[in-house]
């Protein structure tokens, strides 16, 4: 054992101590929002569903995010966890291109909700030419 506390300068890991794991932090390099369906009903004052009127979606944001093209053509996003709920279908815009949503996920930390961010794979709308 003396070569371990050498190698740690002397200084020994107390017992018990707390084992600090590594996260990877991705910077901002955009700010999104995004373009979420309404639901088809609301409910009127019985709680009856009712259809609803208008294109039938809803924007939030902006908020910031994280955009890269992958190898495939497909587009990694990530974006703060204020844009979730999201689902297939809904799409994410920076204010300039609109990706259309393919696969979402919520990704929480336990214990640090500051870090909480959605982590989505979209398709560029309109597909680039190539």
């Amino acid at each position: 054992m003396a070569g371990v506390s050498s190698r740690l300068g002397g200084r020994r890991k107390p017992r018990g101590a707390a084992t600090l794991s590594a996260m990877a932090v991705v910077m901002p390099n955009c700010s999104l929002s995004a373009i979420v369906r309404s639901h088809p009903y609301a409910r009127d004052a019985r709680g009856r569903a009712v259809p609803t009127d208008g294109d039938g979606t809803v924007a939030r944001g902006p908020f910031p995010g994280y955009a890269a093209e992958n190898s495939d053509g497909s587009w990694r996003i990530r974006g703060a966890a204020e844009l979730w709920p999201l689902q297939v279908g809904d799409a994410v815009t920076d204010g300039t291109r609109v990706w259309a949503i393919a696969q979402v996920r919520l990704i929480e930390v336990p214990g640090a909700p500051d870090v909480d961010s959605v982590s989505i794979i979209g398709t560029l709308e309109p597909p680039k030419v190539r």
